[in-house]
């Protein structure tokens, strides 16, 4: 899979769901796309978090912070897909579609 696949599959992503506004989607402590969110910052400390649960023998699957809008983070194996939305984004549904996303991802890239 090429990355410009992966683009136009987050961008699908952003148009399908109500409210999301950008996305990230890292491997490990790599940041792989991002379609309008800048996550440089935020990428190594969602792989710190992450990882850090999994040393406790913790299986995680996703994170959600809000404030004015929600950050929604979804975790796959080695990837990490960050969401920015607005508040009142249907998260159980951006959840089934971002499994998805990511599980067609894996070994992919």
């Amino acid at each position: 899979m090429k990355l410009e696949e992966v683009n136009q599959t987050l961008s699908e992503l952003r148009g399908n769901v109500q409210g999301v506004k950008g996305s990230f989607l890292i491997k490990k402590d790599r940041v792989l796309i991002e379609d309008n969110c800048d996550s440089q910052f935020i990428c190594s400390s969602l792989f710190f978090l992450v990882d850090q649960i999994r040393r406790q023998n913790r299986h995680i699957t996703s994170v959600v912070l809000q404030a004015d809008d929600q950050f929604t983070v979804f975790v796959y194996e080695d990837y990490i897909l960050g969401i920015l939305s607005e508040g009142s984004t249907n998260v159980p549904y951006l959840g089934l579609l971002a499994g998805r996303v990511l599980r067609d991802f894996n070994g992919h890239l």
